[in-house]
């Protein structure tokens, strides 16, 4: 599904890195901080695992929307910024991200809105050439 597999990948090397922090022997508060934040990752994936029942209604609900926006703060802007392009990428919806000081995390909603609107999901036709496989 789109960029969704990069992302994941990218979310599954955490445990990775943590493994070769714990290698490492810093007393050091930013040092430990890292850490937690890094075990903290698997809670905050399944949190995101968990909102999937409530995505189809989300999208039910939005699908005919002129524009949507995606509102991230700090490392969650980045988020914001993919769940904007993938709405734009497979649903034609407009939508924006924008940085602000909170964020709603809607996973998988760009499929859902897709699907809502009857776009064909597996070959969406702005995708670039590079990406997709004729």
């Amino acid at each position: 599904m789109c960029g969704i597999v990069g992302f994941t990948g990218s979310l599954q090397a955490a445990p990775i890195l943590l493994e070769g922090l714990k290698k490492l022997d810093y007393a050091d508060d930013c040092y430990q901080e890292y850490v937690k934040c890094i075990q903290s990752l698997p809670r905050f994936i399944q949190q995101a695992i968990d909102m999937n029942p409530s995505v189809p209604a989300l999208a039910k609900k939005y699908h005919k929307s002129k524009a949507l926006f995606f509102i991230g703060r700090n490392t969650d802007y980045a988020t914001s910024l993919e769940g904007a392009l993938k709405m734009k990428e497979i649903s034609y919806l407009h939508s924006e991200a924008y940085a602000a000081v909170e964020i709603v995390p809607l996973q998988f909603l760009a499929y859902h809105v897709a699907k809502e609107n009857g776009c064909d999901i597996d070959k969406p036709k702005n995708l670039a050439k590079s990406v997709t496989v004729e």
